[in-house]
């Protein structure tokens, strides 16, 4: 009888080449322009607003999949150190060239710890009901954008971070960190 058994990866990536993969996803603007897109237009300054939180709530989806679709892998620890620490150059060289621009540093990569912070103590409030994390974390996100209850900017912020669950999935799966 036939095993089972994955077919085998041609190449299988290092977890340093599969967190340059797992950023560039992440920071691709593509579907956050889709979402942005089917927002109503009528206040500008939160749009730019919403469109920075929901590239910030990808980066985390990203690291939040790694955590979860990886909770039994022995690839777990090294694939997130190394996304982060990938994230962490990101942060760097876009606080950078922020201050370039603007002439104030900003600390993105403190940013996104703080969203982070701010998203696992909604999944916390939550508690044992809270099992749609799309739907608990686009609430704090609206939240945090000063729009609470508006529903299409959190069904916004609910599609960029189970897609990007969803993703991940897909990808570890594909490249064999993930069955």
């Amino acid at each position: 009888m036939a095993s089972a058994s994955p077919p085998a990866i041609p190449h299988q990536p290092t977890p340093d080449q599969a967190a340059e993969d797992l950023l560039a996803y992440a920071i691709d603007r593509q579907d956050i322009k889709w979402c942005l897109a089917r927002l109503p237009s009528d206040n500008p300054s939160r749009k730019a607003l919403v469109d920075s939180e929901l590239q910030m709530l990808k980066i985390i989806g990203v690291g939040w999949g790694l955590n979860l679709l990886l909770a039994r892998s022995p690839f777990k620890d090294e694939l997130q150190n190394a996304y982060w620490k990938e994230v962490q150059n990101f942060s760097g060289r876009l606080s950078e060239t922020t201050a370039l621009l603007i002439g104030q540093r900003i600390d993105y990569f403190q940013t996104l710890k703080d969203r982070l912070d701010l998203y696992l103590a909604a999944m916390t409030d939550a508690g044992p009901a809270g099992t749609d994390p799309g739907r608990i974390l686009g609430a704090a996100f609206t939240r945090l954008c000063g729009c609470s209850g508006d529903l299409p900017v959190l069904m916004a912020a609910a599609r960029t971070f189970t897609s990007a669950m969803a993703r991940v999935g897909e990808y570890l799966t594909a490249i064999g960190y993930a069955r």
